[in-house]
């Protein structure tokens, strides 16, 4: 098996099973809010801010395990001594990542878009696809450093619930959910912002990923 083999074998693991129910339960719940009266009347801010709440989880379901082969401590050491460069296999395994976050997305909403309501494309991803690029980026970043995926998605989770529990009271301006933000400059610049995150927080982990030693060294 090739090593681009190898790594749609990896990536595709249980993570993507669960990050998938999770996606088909975001378009059953957009589904039900009219019909059950959860709403009055359906409309793009409910859709809105149901993916702001649930995409991120997916995000971090997917990145987090990107390289659980690898950090697993029996196999880190072998791995790192490897003749190949770690650059362009981070690269290989992120996009794989990142490619399975966007299908999973574009799927939801395709479907939401034919059965629900009419999504403009365009204004509701940059609404929704920040947070959560940046919580699964941060859910890669931990599992790096901690080398496990344990470590990344306990990050990623504790970001997100202390985000909803505070309300953006810790964060500020950095909050996560446009729920308290002014459309406008205010929300441009929070969506730009968690973007820059997200840009430092892969750099960081091709740092961390390319340290060989790093993982060696246990």
């Amino acid at each position: 098996m090739n090593r681009l083999g190898l790594s749609l074998k990896l990536v595709w693991s249980s993570f993507v099973w669960a990050a998938l129910g999770v996606t088909v339960l975001q378009v059953a719940a957009v589904a039900v809010l009219q019909p059950w009266h959860f709403v009055e009347k359906i409309e793009l801010i409910h859709i809105q801010i149901l993916y702001e709440y649930t995409l991120p989880f997916i995000a971090s379901l997917i990145m987090c395990q990107l390289f659980v082969a690898e950090l697993d401590k029996e196999t880190s050491g072998w791995f790192m001594s490897l003749p190949f460069r770690s650059p362009l296999f981070f690269g290989t395994r992120w996009l794989l990542g990142t490619a399975t976050i966007f299908i999973l997305y574009l799927m939801g909403i395709a479907a939401i878009h034919l059965l629900v309501l009419p999504i403009p494309l365009r204004t509701f991803s940059y609404h929704v696809l920040p947070p959560a690029l940046w919580l699964g980026h941060l859910a890669l970043l931990g599992s790096l450093i901690g080398r496990t995926y344990i470590a990344g998605i306990s990050v990623s989770l504790f970001y997100w619930v202390m985000e909803s529990l505070t309300n953006g009271g810790i964060t500020d301006r950095l909050y996560l959910f446009s729920g308290s933000l002014q459309e406008g400059a205010e929300l441009i610049w929070n969506r730009n912002a968690l973007l820059l995150g997200s840009l430092l927080a892969f750099i960081l982990c091709i740092f961390v990923f390319g340290r060989r030693t790093f993982f060696v060294n246990r």
